[in-house]
């Protein structure tokens, strides 16, 4: 009972830091004047990166296996990470078919194309495509997920993990294909390694970033 007390603290430690974190920054940019003034607006993922690197560096930096986490990813052989870039690829189309199926009762999701029309498209690249993948699956997959199985097992450690991933997730839709995605990492987490999960989840942002610039040009 003592261990799964101490699992679950750190867990929800983990996703407090993430929250306190961007709640300090909005507090930040709400005294300064600039959530009111339109500057918010117009560098949202100027702010995301910021944001994430706050909490990427408080967590790495009590971490005493920070050090295992790169160099699984560096280890990984080239021919592991084209394979786990095809997983990604059927994530993402997993992902694609669950939110189209679900929109039509969130409509409130068709405002995410908005994001694509912001000014800042290599910071949306960096912070899409390498920041969000990087620090997420290090919070989710590599710290929550390990802390709860500690006390609970491995399943139930997936499970509990891949709901605080959806749940830090803004519109509800995202939630749950969010969840959902995040459960399959963490099984792929546990079968294959870190480097799996974010090379796949590199992949999803990446394509999601891809068509998403490409229809706010069309449209």
């Amino acid at each position: 009972m003592i261990q799964q007390v101490k699992a679950f603290g750190k867990s929800i430690a983990v996703v407090i830091w993430f929250y306190s974190i961007s709640w300090m920054v909005s507090g930040v940019l709400q005294a300064s004047g600039l959530l009111t003034n339109g500057w918010v607006k117009q560098h949202p993922y100027l702010i995301n990166i910021l944001t994430y690197g706050f909490i990427f560096a408080g967590i790495v930096g009590i971490d005493a296996k920070r050090h295992e986490f790169g160099t699984f990813l560096r280890k990984c052989p080239l021919k592991d990470w084209m394979r786990f870039i095809g997983w990604g690829i059927g994530a993402y189309l997993l992902g694609s078919v669950i939110s189209q199926g679900l929109i039509q009762f969130f409509p409130e999701y068709e405002e995410i194309g908005q994001q694509f029309n912001s000014n800042e498209p290599i910071l949306r690249f960096i912070s899409m495509v390498i920041v969000a993948p990087i620090v997420e699956e290090y919070l989710f997959r590599w710290k929550v997920q390990d802390f709860l199985k500690e006390g609970f097992g491995v399943y139930i450690a997936i499970i509990g993990q891949a709901l605080l991933f959806g749940g830090l997730h803004f519109y509800r839709l995202q939630k749950i294909y969010a969840s959902i995605l995040g459960g399959i990492f963490g099984y792929v987490r546990e079968k294959k390694g870190i480097a799996a999960t974010v090379s796949m989840h590199m992949t999803v942002n990446f394509l999601g970033w891809f068509i998403g610039c490409l229809l706010a040009r069309l449209f």
